[in-house]
This record gives structure tokens, sequence and C-alpha cells, in this order.
């Protein structure tokens, strides 16, 4: 904990599968919940990154992510994201006075790299404090990092989370730590901003325009040792454990976080969202392996706009596959079905 930082006081209890969360008398807002059929399915945090793929067809691609180490347990809950957003079936609340954001005019510095999955920034980024999560307003979410989800090449979609209706190509995620918490090892211990990438509509964001045109310069890949694609054998079923007996258990990569080089970047988190904050927000999970249901999604309702190049840009980027790139399979997850969560909305002007 940081000296002279409150942290906020919290009690969460999983009761009749259910989260509940003191909300401040001033806030409307209801807080998400989790599934009710199942609590959430809360998986270890990582120290090391094991590898996944995002083809398909791969024996550790996104519909077998169980055989990736760590990560069965979480496999296949009921809080799992991303999901599909249909505006006419969303609760809608306005709350002029919950502004969901990072303090104006804060300035930090990270590292853009490519990590082997995304760019991403990373770094100590933690000087920067979301603030106006439904149901935890008296917390603080620190910055950890943000990524950026696109599809394969010639895709109709680029987006993780689906709105009905909309198409985008892009999607970014600011994702931030609860302070006191656990990250992903903990519920409600992150909080990610979703935000999504258009290179039709939306709204121009110098400060990502200036992060995006860097891109070219991390096309290629070079942090720690490229992954294998073989599952992790302390993790498979029997019958396949004799044939994956000789191969090392639990392959991993060092990457991210400053293990691939990269460039600093210097970047205001604010002017990272749209001007408007409406947003819609439910309970979930990662994206990415271990999957553990920890998060409090914000998913921004507004794009902001990007252009051809700057997304040619994010395709051409190599993995830690080699001879293969982001764009011959893109980085996206499948969508997740609800099972029973609601979808809420901060919304004070067109619901949909």
């Amino acid at each position: 904990m940081r000296a002279g930082r409150i942290v906020c006081v919290l009690v969460v209890t999983v009761m009749s599968r259910a989260l509940s969360a003191d909300v401040l008398p001033w806030s409307s807002l209801p807080p998400a919940q989790p599934s009710p059929f199942q609590d959430p399915r809360i998986c270890q945090w990582q120290q090391t990154e094991y590898c996944f793929s995002y083809d398909r067809t791969s024996i550790i691609g996104p519909d077998r992510w169980d055989l990736v180490c760590d990560t069965s347990p979480c496999f296949g809950g009921s809080s799992q994201s991303p999901v599909i957003i249909n505006p006419k079936r969303v609760d809608y609340f306005c709350d002029r006075y919950h502004r969901l954001g990072y303090h104006p005019g804060h300035v930090i510095n990270g590292l853009l790299e490519n990590d082997g999955y995304y760019p991403n920034i990373a770094g100590d980024l933690t000087s920067a404090v979301l603030q106006g999560v439904p149901g935890y307003s008296d917390c603080s979410f620190l910055l950890d990092s943000l990524h950026i989800h696109v599809g394969r090449d010639g895709a109709r979609h680029g987006e993780e989370h689906r709105v009905r209706g909309k198409r985008y190509d892009g999607e970014m995620h600011l994702v931030n730590t609860r302070e006191g918490g656990n990250g992903s090892g903990s519920v409600a211990g992150l909080a990610v901003v979703a935000v999504f990438l258009s290179t039709r509509y939306g709204q121009h964001s110098p400060e990502l325009d200036a992060i995006l045109n860097r891109v070219s310069q991390i096309q290629d890949y070079t942090g720690g040792q490229v992954c294998p694609e073989r599952p992790c054998t302390r993790n498979m079923k029997r019958r396949m454990f004799n044939r994956m007996a000789n191969q090392r258990a639990c392959p991993h990569y060092a990457s991210g976080f400053g293990n691939c080089g990269g460039l600093n970047v210097t970047f205001q988190p604010d002017l990272l969202l749209p001007r408007s904050r409406d947003f819609y927000y439910y309970y979930g999970s990662l994206t990415t392996p271990t999957l553990s249901e920890s998060v409090l999604w914000q998913v921004m309702k507004e794009p902001l706009k990007i252009t051809r190049k700057q997304l040619a840009h994010i395709r051409a980027m190599e993995t830690l596959y080699p001879g293969i790139y982001i764009g011959d399979n893109g980085n996206l997850r499948p969508t997740q079905p609800l099972r029973g969560r609601r979808i809420l909305a901060n919304c004070c002007h067109s619901n949909y």
C-alpha cells in the first residue's frame, strides 16, 4: 500500500450465488452481479505467462484453453467474457455525477511493446487511478496495463464484446487492479475499461493516435522463447497423457512488462476514453487464460476512431509463434453466454 493513500473499505460476500458490495449513498448505480447459477471461479494469479493460441484449429486454441496451464478450474464457468450486448435488453440508469475515468490532466509514462499477442503498454502505471466503478465508488483501482484486440485480416468484426447492430474494428482494454485486492486472484479484483475502435466512425483521440502511430516500430517480437503449440501436460486428460508425456510440462515464455524491449511513451489515460462517459457494465472474466472470473467490466458506449493504416500495423505485428502474425488469426476470444447475468448501463443520453 502506498503511503498516504486510503485503501477502500470493501465488504464482499458470495451468498445465494450473488456478489454484494456497499454502494455510496450518492450513487444510484447498482453493482454488477455474477451469474446466479454459480459462484465466480477464481484462478490463481500467474507469475509466468503460459502459451495459448488464437488459432481455432490449434490444440491450445480458444476452444481448448482448458489445456493451458492453470486455466482448467475457470474454463467453462458461468461468468465468462466477452459477451454479446443487446441494447434493447440492458437495464439503463442515469447518474450524471458518476464519472468513470482517470484524473484529467494526469500524465504517466509507460512502455509500448509487442508482447507476442498484442500491442501492450506496461510499466509503473499505478499513479493513474480509475474512479467511478459502479458499486465500488469508494475504491481505488490502479492502472496496470493496456492492450488492443483486433480481428484477423478481412474479418467483419475486430472487437471482443459485441453490441447488436454495431461493428467495430478493434477493442482496447485498460486493466486496473483494485488496491488491497489480489488482482485476478480475487473476487472483483480487477476493473477493465473496454473502448471500441473503429475506422469508420467515432471521435479521434490525439492521445491514442500518438501511441498507435508508433506501433510500426514494434512489428518484430523480441521477447523470450517462442511458444510451442502443445498443452500443459499436468492438465491433460489421461487418454492424451502417454502421447504427450515426453513434452515439457507447462510451456511458458518470458514476454511483456519489459521483457520485449519496447518504446517509452507518455500519455494521459483519461484522454484514451471517449468524451461521452456512457458505458455498459457487467460482471465477468479475463478474456485470456486463466479466464479468472474476477473482472468488473465497463464497456464504453462510444468508440474512438483509428485509421486503416494504424489497424494494418497492429495486424502486421509478429506473434511469438514463428511465421504467424496477429492478422493471421486475430487476437479475439469468442463471445460467451450470459448465464443469467444482467447487463446494466450508466447512460444519460440515448439508450441505443
